[in-house]
């Protein structure tokens, strides 16, 4: 039984996480109208932490974030004992 509430406990946070950043998209979007929609895309990249100075357009985000991901896993990969 406690894998199963570990499991809701994560959908949880992930729909938590989802609607707070679409809250956030939504007032952006009503606070600042004259703003193109690159400008909410680069707004959030800064909130999750990343501080991506490129141009937010979606292949960069989409290309940005394996990136990052590989350049924070790669150190712990490197260390592995079967790679020589």
């Amino acid at each position: 039984m406690h894998g199963a509430t570990t499991k809701k406990l994560i959908v949880f946070l992930l729909i938590s996480t989802l609607l707070l950043i679409l809250a956030i998209l939504l007032a952006g979007c009503g606070n600042q109208q004259n703003k193109p929609p690159a400008a909410t895309e680069k707004t959030v990249m800064d909130m999750a932490g990343k501080n991506v100075k490129l141009p937010a357009s979606i292949d960069r985000v989409i290309v940005a974030v394996p990136v990052t991901s590989w350049q924070f896993w790669a150190p712990g990969i490197k260390s592995l004992p079967s790679h020589p």
